[in-house]
């Protein structure tokens, strides 16, 4: 008499083992989220964890409050005093990013109230920030720059601040390092060995990685010549290669919009 029993087993346990890698696959593309308690808020993006852990909101930038001789920007009282109000001494989700931690060494990740209110949200709704696009997190940028929007067409906060106007680049203005907004023509594209480069007056040069560019964008690099652009992010001085010029790095077209 023929045993078919191992015959039987094969393949029961090839189809336990495809269940448990689909379980496995299914888990891991599950954010990771975490109940933790905010034991202090340090500015309006940045909290400290009853665990002595530092969060870095995700999405967002609010305004720098005061540090040394440097005095604070507009609204960045109002952005620290409204995470302060939602979230500190209280149980909050962290939902981590896929980016586990900044270079400061603070966590990556978004904050949900217990209610399941979105706190980066409801920050840029009361226009006390600006939204940001750094890949690979960016599931949420459609729902912050909607939240935006209210705050923009409301005039509410920074949106009702000439501080936080775009800066013309094409009235030669002076750069500085930081978080800003900017405005003007691109007058030139070149291109690196890593980077496209868009060069704008004032000294000012956006910065695109080729790769991010192939996977963000649907034009020709040479298409923007002559457009005027609206970008937002953070400044820094150029190498001595590059003394006196200013880049910004730019990882998605939220950061980089087309006005005409």
């Amino acid at each position: 008499m023929t045993d078919h029993s191992k015959d039987r087993k094969a393949p029961l346990f090839g189809a336990f083992l495809l269940c448990g890698l689909l379980a496995l696959q299914a888990w891991a593309e599950v954010p990771a989220t975490d109940r933790v308690v905010v034991a202090h808020v340090v500015d309006g993006d940045t909290v400290v964890l009853k665990d002595g852990g530092k969060v870095r909101l995700l999405g967002v930038n609010a305004p720098e409050k005061e540090f040394e001789q440097r005095p604070a920007q507009p609204y960045a009282l109002e952005a620290l005093l409204l995470l302060r109000e939602l979230t500190e001494g209280k149980l909050v989700k962290l939902v981590r990013g896929e980016v586990e931690k900044d270079r400061y060494g603070r966590v990556l990740g978004y904050l949900e109230l217990m209610d399941g209110t979105d706190v980066q949200a409801k920050l840029l709704q009361q226009g006390y920030g600006f939204a940001v696009a750094f890949p690979p997190d960016i599931d949420r940028l459609e729902q912050y720059q909607h939240a935006e929007s209210i705050a923009r067409q409301q005039q509410l906060g920074v949106w009702s601040s000439d501080a936080w106007k775009p800066r013309e680049v094409d009235r030669n203005i002076d750069l500085e390092g930081g978080f800003a907004l900017f405005r003007g023509h691109i007058n030139a594209v070149t291109t690196s060995k890593k980077n496209l480069l868009f060069s704008m007056a004032s000294g000012l040069t956006l910065s695109v990685r080729h790769q991010a560019w192939e996977r963000f964008w649907n034009i020709k690099p040479a298409s923007l010549q002559g457009k005027v652009v609206v970008a937002r992010g953070w400044v820094s001085a150029g190498s001595k290669k590059y003394k006196g010029q200013y880049f910004l790095r730019i990882r998605h077209p939220f950061m980089m919009q087309v006005e005409s």
